[in-house]
């Protein structure tokens, strides 16, 4: 066979992304590579090659060049391509090619919608039929006698040999995994990370950038950028930069960090551990590593949650995290240079034009250009200003805010449970002044006069 496939009927992928009767996808060897039962898709650009077998939901798909697939839609001049192309987008996108090519939001969308690609692939092809070859800058394959099942994702990555992925796994951008090697469960295989031999890579374990072989086994929560060989075992939520290796048969579990480090036979490190340019060959070494870094549970994944949190961010993704890391992604933000938007945490939204949480659990940061217009805005100072007052009160004064922050300081001390009245403020000789101005927060003791202003008082100091 050795041909490209075609959708015969409407169905959803795993994702909930639509594949139209007609679609055209990427090519498989035989119609033995390609379950006929369940809703697996390879997309145009991918490949099944050899004896290999995707099955139940998988999706195999490319990584398609952004730049080379705008630079292609924006030559069309061919007034025939131009109406069939936008035919297409107005159908799947309910916009048009000029649309698509200048919004970077738009245009995501359209990459990662199987069936406008197939179809304007197809439009494509009768001009150059090595277009989509041309447009892909990581083929998504899978083959020899490897085995993708589930509702696995590989994405511009290689599986190949005996190799099984199944489960929720992702494999992508350049990774491969081969040999003998099992990636199971929630795990992700990314930015040319390698699983072979006999390894196995299991639970919501990462491999970005590093190399798992021999029969090492990976676990738990772990993120790996360096190398874990032999029979080395990571469980829980250890974090393996690329300058450490851990081999024979170490073992590392709990809230483990290496940095530099190399851990060989016989060396067990556990609980809450940072270690720092450190070699570890021995068990009873162990005992010696620095003092127990207390962590609560959150904290226990930081360098995880930070990777998690960096990379939806840098692909124009909301990431949604906790408070306690909120000043860490910022920073990172900012030495990246990476502008960006925060917001309020969609599970907690207000409606729209209103601030209904103001002290939330978690925030939201959205690259620049990718929030939605009904997240609301995140203003950081101004939960500074809260604490301000809430300070202030508590010391017994009388605290006097513009009345733009009337009703979001109100919001904010009832959801604190906290009994307060308004009072006049021209009835008291001096009040506290906390105002926001420029992203500055000043304190000053003024009198009591002045319009514009509102006053609040503890209910426990009320005359």
């Amino acid at each position: 066979m050795n041909g490209q496939i075609r959708a015969t009927e409407d169905f959803h992928l795993f994702d909930g992304r639509v594949i139209e009767d007609g679609t055209l996808g990427g090519k498989i060897a035989s119609a033995r590579n390609l379950a006929q039962s369940g809703n697996s898709w390879v997309f145009p650009g991918a490949e099944i090659k050899g004896g290999a077998y995707v099955s139940g939901n998988a999706i195999i798909v490319p990584v398609y060049d952004a730049d080379r697939v705008k630079a292609v839609l924006e030559q069309i001049n061919e007034p025939e391509t131009l109406v069939a192309i936008n035919e297409v987008l107005e159908h799947q996108l309910k916009t048009s090619i000029n649309t698509v090519i200048g919004d970077e939001k738009l245009f995501r969308r359209f990459l990662n919608n199987p069936t406008a690609l197939g179809h304007i692939f197809k439009i494509l092809e009768k001009e150059d039929a090595d277009i989509v070859e041309s447009l892909v800058s990581q083929p998504g394959t899978v083959s020899d006698n490897a085995k993708v099942y589930g509702n696995a994702v590989v994405q511009g990555g290689k599986v190949s040999g005996e190799a099984r992925v199944l489960g929720d796994v992702t494999v992508k951008n350049g990774a491969e995994v081969g040999d003998e090697a099992h990636v199971i469960g929630k795990a992700v295989v990314t930015g040319a990370g390698k699983v072979f031999g006999k390894a196995k890579v299991q639970g919501e374990a990462i491999i970005d950038g590093g190399i798992v072989k021999d029969e090492a086994v990976i676990t738990g929560k772990s993120l790996v950028h360096g190398l874990v060989q032999d029979t080395a075992r990571l469980s829980d939520c250890v974090y393996v930069d690329a300058d450490s290796v851990v081999r024979g048969n170490a073992q590392v579990s709990g809230c483990v960090q290496l940095i530099r480090t190399t851990l060989e036979t016989g060396a067990v490190v556990k609980d809450d551990h940072i270690l720092v340019d450190e070699v570890i060959e021995d068990p009873s070494l162990a005992t010696n590593c620095p003092e127990k870094v207390p962590q609560s549970n959150d904290e226990c994944c930081t360098p995880r949650e930070m990777y998690l949190t960096m990379t939806a961010i840098r692909g124009g993704e909301l990431a949604t995290v906790r408070m306690g890391i909120k000043d860490a992604v910022k920073a990172a933000l900012a030495e990246e240079a990476l502008p960006y938007r925060m917001v309020y945490c969609p599970d907690a939204l207000p409606a729209p034009g209103s601030i209904e949480e103001i002290e939330p659990d978690c925030v939201g940061f959205v690259r620049e250009g990718f929030a939605e217009s009904e997240w609301v805005v995140y203003d950081d100072t101004l939960q500074l200003l809260l604490a301000a007052v809430k300070k202030a009160l508590r010391e017994g004064k009388i605290v006097q805010v513009v009345t733009a922050h009337e009703s979001i300081t109100k919001q904010s001390l009832e959801k604190a449970e906290t009994a307060y009245q308004i009072v006049s403020c021209t009835e008291h000789a001096e009040v506290w002044r906390i105002s926001l101005a420029a992203g500055e927060i000043t304190e000053s003791t003024v009198s009591g006069g002045g319009t514009g202003f509102v006053c609040f008082v503890l209910g426990e100091f009320m005359e």
